[in-house]
């Protein structure tokens, strides 16, 4: 069988090729700084390349997920995608996006060619795992992006890589695992040689190798989770407020799954102070009282859980 292949260099912009993805027909490479666009042509060229765009790029294979009919990308200096037209930022509907300053001033440059992306294509959601600035080299840290709703999360996880694609949540019996869960044959349940439960699940989750060379699937309960508001007031007005109300799109099941801390201060720069932590009630409220000139809530969660914004009482206290 004959082959068809061709070598050529893409000197527009100066650099290795650090990345490369497929894109429908064509491939898309990355530099540092350039991106390029292959697309199959007749002998004697084989592949034709334009540069598609000369000063952005990349720094590594992984910092590149394919989304499906996009690219989603980690630049030196902000996050972007490619659909084999035009290169984008991505932006919320304010023009902003709420965690390029974080990523790029918590992640540790010199390792910067360590990210690893993965696609979470059940939930549309792109993920970048990169080392923090504690971490020399280790990915213990991660980024992700919801591209249906255009929403940003991150976390804390250390991973050592991805496995492609998926991974059964539980893997077939072997002959070790039978001995240790049965114990002998009078211990097995009453069920046909041929069942399911003996050939592992037939649901797939997406994998990962932790630091010791184990493979684990990404199907466990969720782990606690907090998050932190920006300061709500004014250096003119104290705000009153008396009750706090979450809105969730999905609710956190558990019972007592949300608590409130209301850190104030009465001007900016000054120390905060902690009030007591509050739990939200079977009704969905969380009682607390409050007066100052600013508020900053510490939310702490547990299960799984939405939320689309908190509707707070304030009320003006007046100015003193």
């Amino acid at each position: 069988m004959a082959s068809l292949s061709a070598s050529n260099s893409l000197t527009d912009t100066p650099g290795p090729i650090l990345a490369a993805r497929k894109l429908g027909r064509t491939v898309i490479a990355y530099k540092n700084r350039g991106i390029y666009l292959g697309q199959p042509t007749q002998p004697p060229l084989i592949w034709d390349w334009y540069l598609a765009h000369p000063e952005i790029g990349t720094f590594g294979n992984g910092c590149v997920v394919d989304a499906g009919g996009f690219h989603a990308f980690v630049g030196i200096n902000d996050f972007y995608t490619f659909d084999g037209a035009q290169v984008q930022s991505i932006r919320d509907a304010n023009g902003v996006n709420p965690v390029k300053e974080w990523f790029f001033a918590n992640m540790n440059g010199n390792y910067s060619a360590n990210i690893l992306g993965r696609l979470d294509r059940a939930n549309d959601t792109v993920y970048w795992h990169f080392p923090s600035l504690q971490s020399a080299g280790l990915l213990d840290t991660w980024v992700a992006w919801n591209y249906r709703t255009n929403r940003w999360t991150k976390g804390i996880a250390s991973i050592e890589a991805i496995a492609y694609p998926y991974v059964p949540i539980s893997l077939p019996t072997t002959f070790d695992q039978f001995s240790n869960t049965y114990g002998t044959f009078d211990g097995i349940p009453d069920l046909p040689f041929d069942s399911q439960q003996f050939f592992g699940s037939t649901q797939l989750s997406q994998g990962y190798f932790q630091a010791d060379h184990s493979l684990y699937s990404l199907n466990g309960a969720p782990s606690p989770s907090s998050f932190t508001t920006g300061d709500m007031g004014d250096d003119k007005r104290f705000s009153f407020f008396s009750m706090i109300r979450p809105n969730f799109a999905t609710v956190p099941a558990a019972a007592g799954a949300m608590s409130l801390t209301d850190n104030h201060r009465e001007t900016l720069g000054a120390p905060l102070v902690a009030d007591e932590p509050e739990l939200m009630d079977v009704d969905g409220n969380i009682n607390m009282i409050g007066n100052d000139r600013y508020h900053r809530f510490s939310a702490a969660l547990t299960g799984d859980y939405e939320i689309l914004g908190m509707d707070i009482d304030f009320q003006d206290a007046g100015a003193r």
